[in-house]
């Protein structure tokens, strides 16, 4: 398994893309990649397409996939609302990349999905990268469609970004470059791939169980009405705890209610939409259902560095990652952390000097306890590793 990445910032696209090749060309060493990934913000639109075809058609690689994005990240720079490339590109022995293309339609009160990827054609998918529309798709039906028909195949990546209308953000796939729709690969054979997704939160007070509820709104937690119950735990909080929870509240469902205890990564994070004072309930930006176990969370810059560290810790332990992507959100970055470069260089810290691509999302996707889901605030990762042998 042979990965190279860089990144350019020439104002010029073209010239930036000289340099991706300039950069990767010798660590390639003439080799054909199975696999190259570009991201681009910041550049006109006319150049996009002649961009990513030059790169490809240069390099010789088998498939090319990408979007446009508010930021890129290459090594340990991210580059924010600025004009860069940047581009990952991977050689995978035995493995296979499957390109596809969707698009959705809407027929009466449903919405359609033409050119599922086949699962008589992808044997032994490994992982999805999907690379979306933010202004023509319903990520949702995607990932439960995936998954359907494919199992709990890890799916990684994000909503292309930059643009603020629709037909202003590009999806590139091979030779083409597209308004609308989304683009993806299947990854199948023999490699790894494994996922990071840190959503940035630490819980606050105690877990509690759901009691009454309908579609997005907790009207009562342990029998008691939600607000009442979050006022119980919010006057126990400290006073710097509470300042958060007043700005910046979200919820944790547990998404294995079988555990007796919960750690980070056990919750699937959700924002707290409001309080309804009348009534005592809670409104949150996802479906309850009775009997779930939730607990209260809050997000800023130091719970996102540490749970983001400590997650890339952990998988540093297993070693033998050769490359990566990173999908992180349009509102981390400098606008959270106050720093330039903080998710890319915490993988440089973490996982060592790997190539690394990625860039900044609208919505990032990423698996929470084995199902993939459309997160906010979120860096996800996904990590390439040669597969595991065994004897």
């Amino acid at each position: 398994m042979k990965i190279v990445s860089a990144i350019a910032t020439e104002p010029d696209a073209d010239q930036a893309a000289d340099h991706l090749l300039d950069e990767v060309r010798p660590d390639l060493a003439g080799e054909r990649p199975d696999l190259a990934v570009l991201f681009v913000s910041g550049h006109p639109q006319e150049a996009l397409a002649r961009a990513a075809g030059r790169v490809r058609s240069t390099l010789g690689a088998a498939t090319l996939v990408g979007c446009t994005g508010q930021g890129v990240i290459g090594g340990d720079l991210e580059v924010e609302r600025k004009p860069a490339l940047s581009l990952l590109a991977a050689r995978f022995p035995g493995a296979r990349v499957h390109p596809f293309r969707m698009v959705c339609r809407q027929e009466g009160d449903e919405f359609v999905y033409d050119g599922w990827p086949d699962p008589g054609e992808i044997r032994d998918p490994r992982a999805f990268l999907l690379f979306v529309d933010p202004f023509s798709n319903v990520p949702e039906i995607v990932l439960s469609g995936l998954a359907a028909r494919f199992g709990p195949v890890p799916i990684a990546g994000g909503m292309s970004s930059g643009g603020t209308s629709p037909g202003a953000n590009f999806l590139f796939l091979d030779d083409r470059a597209y308004r609308f729709g989304l683009a993806g690969v299947a990854l199948a054979g023999d490699l790894a791939v494994r996922t990071v997704v840190s959503q940035g939160c630490r819980p606050i007070g105690r877990h509690f169980v759901v009691t009454e509820a309908k579609e997005n709104v907790i009207y009562k937690i342990g029998g008691k009405p939600a607000l009442a119950k979050f006022e119980e735990i919010y006057r126990e909080l400290p006073h710097p705890e509470q300042e958060l929870a007043r700005r910046a509240l979200h919820v944790g469902r547990v998404m294995n209610e079988y555990q007796e205890t919960f750690q980070r990564g056990d919750f699937l994070i959700r924002n707290c939409e409001g309080f309804d004072s009348e009534s005592g309930a809670i409104v949150i930006s996802d479906r309850v259902r009775v009997g779930q176990t939730l607990q209260f969370h809050v997000r800023d810059r130091a719970a996102a560095s540490e749970d983001l560290h400590a997650l890339l810790r952990a998988e540093g332990a297993g070693k033998g990652v050769a490359g990566g992507l990173l999908f992180t959100c349009n509102g981390r970055g400098r606008r959270l952390f106050g720093v330039p470069s903080h998710d890319a260089r915490a993988v440089r810290e973490e996982l060592g000097k790997l190539p690394l691509a990625g860039f900044f999302a609208g919505g990032e996707i990423g698996p929470v306890a084995g199902k993939a889901y459309l997160h906010g605030y979120t860096a996800s990762l996904a990590l390439f590793a040669p597969a595991a042998r065994t004897e």
